[in-house]
């Protein structure tokens, strides 16, 4: 078997709200156990970067093609692994050491240690080196590079993601990711990483800067141009990194009811379409006569439509503040920084206003 040790009857707490399925425990898959020691996160690196390095040299044998049926419940989607290989591949992957917080034990090292070893030995024997001739050093190219951020929400060739499909994040994710809090400023990135979508620096952001900017309107709405679709776990992975963060300030939950917000649609203008002048005075009576009982009754169908505004950068995840912001002159000076306003918008939006008077009206 690829990892034999006594079942535990006491299982750990892990990232993503769900109970890990390997039996008996996958070492640096599943967390340990609360009572067993945990080695410093330093010596974690250093001894992972060490194991990783000597994987990249190694190749598939017997030992590893072993079956297995191992869940990694810390990576989005749950990835599934049915040989040794495959496991270790994963386990020494960096964004799966990331998101386990980098925990592990003394005896998990030594659980890969005596692996690789035995891999080691079943390596081919190197051919024969024809040049005998010392090479010339090559001068090294010093220079400030920025990696490509591969985490859920950030579209990448090197992460593809898996799990049910959505239409974006909730209003009551939105609205958890606005109340919260930096207890300490901390760079959630160790190394120099950008948003290679918006072309951004964020390699002194914190985990609540990187998780505002992936969950922005403009960055989600390049990220559904490249990948056309979201997944329900890539904005579940990010709820729990900070609900689960020693970095920020707890908040308490929203007791809202839960829909996915609109607003991801690329800005086209057309010269064809009537424009949007101002508000006639019969629709300044229509705004200000709105019953906010009746908005709140029609909450999902104005969050569905109008949760989110892709010319201010902004997520609305309270129905009583759409019509405000989307009849307010900085909406519209915003709009007009692309194009003319569209009579058709401003008509769309006054459509849910009518549905949403006061009965004497």
């Amino acid at each position: 078997m690829f990892y034999e040790t006594p079942k535990l009857k006491k299982k750990s707490r892990i990232l993503n709200n769900k109970n890990f399925s390997d039996s008996p425990r996958v070492p640096l898959i599943d967390l340990p156990q609360p009572f067993d020691t945990k080695i410093s996160r330093d010596r974690f690196k250093l001894v992972y970067n060490g194991n990783r390095e000597l994987l990249s040299i190694l190749k598939p044998c017997e030992i590893t093609e072993k079956h297995v049926d191992v869940t990694c419940h810390h990576c989005p989607g749950s990835p599934k692994f049915a040989t040794v290989w495959e496991t270790m591949q994963h386990v020494f992957n960096e964004i799966h050491a990331q998101n386990i917080n980098y925990i592990g034990t003394s005896k998990d090292f030594f659980h890969y240690k005596l692996l690789l070893k035995r891999v080691l030995v079943k390596q081919p024997l190197p051919e024969p080196r024809e040049q005998t001739s010392i090479p010339k050093p090559t001068s090294k190219e010093l220079c400030y590079k920025l990696e490509m951020c591969v985490l859920p929400l950030f579209p990448s060739p090197l992460f593809r993601e898996t799990g049910k499909y959505c239409r974006g994040p909730t209003n009551r994710q939105i609205l958890f990711i606005q109340s919260l809090r930096v207890r300490e400023d901390v760079k959630f990135f160790e190394k120099p990483m950008k948003c290679l979508l918006c072309q951004l620096d964020m390699s002194n952001f914190s985990i609540l800067d990187v998780a505002r900017h992936a969950f922005s309107i403009k960055h989600l709405e390049k990220a559904l141009s490249r990948c056309n679709m979201f997944f329900v776990e890539e904005f579940e992975w990010w709820m729990e990194k900070l609900k689960t963060s020693s970095n920020l300030i707890p908040s308490e939950p929203s007791e809202s009811a839960e829909y996915y917000v609109g607003g991801l649609k690329t800005i086209i203008g057309n010269r064809y379409i009537p424009v949007f002048e101002k508000l006639t005075e019969k629709e300044l009576n229509l705004i200000s006569n709105v019953d906010e009982q009746k908005v709140r009754e029609n909450e999902e169908v104005l969050l569905r439509r109008f949760g989110g505004c892709i010319y201010c950068d902004l997520w609305i995840p309270t129905p009583t503040d759409i019509f405000p912001h989307f009849f307010s002159e900085q909406h519209f000076e915003k709009v007009r920084e692309h194009h003319p306003v569209k009579q058709f918008d401003v008509d769309d939006v006054m459509s849910l206003v009518k549905l949403c008077q006061k009965s004497d009206c």
